[in-house]
């Protein structure tokens, strides 16, 4: 199946939000934000996208950090400081020592990765995957000099 395609067969719905995430009854806001991504902005986030995950697969900690918003990129030192094993001095070393714990989910994530949906509104952006499981998580991104970068470090949450 080709990256940015919906995966096959038809989803569940929910009956609280009408959704494919029945364990979530508010992810409308993000189903519904803003507007449908144009072909450029789908194209140009589903890029990031690929390699933001294949950039986290290989446990490349300053490739992941360049692909971050500038300010994520910079409070993710401050936010690990104080966790043993976690704390380095900058954003590549941090976010290498978050990936390598996680390596093995990130592979097959990486392998699986489908991008599902993009909705945008001015400079933010969200953009469903798809990892051959529900629910499906999201990267909120940012557009900031003509470029998008990935404001959440890890679909809903740290990947």
């Amino acid at each position: 199946m080709p990256f940015g395609s919906l995966p096959p067969g038809p989803p569940r719905r929910d009956a609280a939000d009408k959704d494919e995430d029945p364990q979530s009854p508010d992810d409308n806001r993000v189903l519904f934000f803003g507007r449908a991504a144009t072909t450029a902005e789908r194209r140009e986030i589903a890029r990031l996208v690929k390699q933001y995950y294949a950039a986290s697969a290989a446990g490349e900690g300053a490739r992941l950090c360049s692909l971050l918003y500038d300010l994520i990129a910079e409070t993710l030192v401050e936010q690990y400081a104080s966790s043993p094993g976690l704390a380095g001095s900058d954003c590549a070393s941090v976010a290498s020592k978050l990936l390598a714990q996680r390596h093995a989910e990130l592979v097959v994530d990486a392998a699986a990765l489908q991008l599902t949906r993009v909705r945008v509104k001015g400079p933010k952006a969200y953009a469903m995957v798809y990892f051959g499981k529900r629910p499906e998580p999201y990267l909120v991104l940012h557009r900031r000099r003509g470029a998008w970068r990935v404001q959440t470090p890890f679909a809903g949450g740290l990947p």
